[in-house]
């Protein structure tokens, strides 16, 4: 999963910022779920190309976000990642308002 957000990195700012390190943390904090807040895309034997994420960061907030491969964009699998982030954010578990910002150019945050 760390490799796809340091290949999203680098097409998007030449840069690797997010890494292994940002995932643990992510995956650490208190009440996330991975198993019920996190979903792997993967294709076949090439591994996983996509990952997305949606948690109750505090009462009546969801926190979310998702990242695709670049070399595996405009086939999808971000439009599934965040119907699945949807889905989740209207949960009674999580029973929230989700904000999402989508990566389509500069659109704007949407509700």
């Amino acid at each position: 999963m760390a490799a796809v957000l340091v290949a999203d990195d680098m097409d998007d700012v030449g840069l690797a910022i997010l890494d292994s390190d940002f995932l643990l943390a992510q995956w650490n904090r208190a009440g996330f779920e991975l198993t019920t807040d996190a979903w792997v895309v993967c294709r076949g034997a090439d591994g996983i190309i996509g990952y997305g994420q949606a948690h109750a960061a505090q009462p009546g907030i969801v926190e979310s976000w998702g990242v695709v491969h670049p070399g595996d964009r405009d086939r999808g699998v971000g439009s599934a990642l965040l119907d699945l982030i949807e889905e989740r954010a209207r949960s009674p578990a999580l029973d929230a308002t989700l904000w999402l910002r989508r990566r389509m150019g500069a659109s704007p945050w949407v509700r």
